[in-house]
């Protein structure tokens, strides 16, 4: 993950904002599956991560959520 510093209109105020990396993203999407099917058997993780993301991650992140 890459931190980059970003100057904001009153000067002297300095914000980071971190950009997140593919593989960072990936890790996440990951914990976002597991967090969702954590009661559940482990079957529906490897389905939804597995066989669902695999076509479609934006899908596999709406049935998550």
């Amino acid at each position: 993950m890459q931190t980059v510093k970003v100057k904001t209109n009153a000067g002297t105020n300095t914000n980071t904002k971190q950009i997140i990396d593919d593989d960072d993203s990936e890790l996440l999407f990951e914990r976002k599956i597991q967090n969702a099917t954590e009661c559940l058997a482990h079957d529906c993780f490897n389905w939804l991560y597995e066989k669902v993301a695999k076509f479609s991650k934006e899908n596999a992140a709406v049935i998550a959520n």
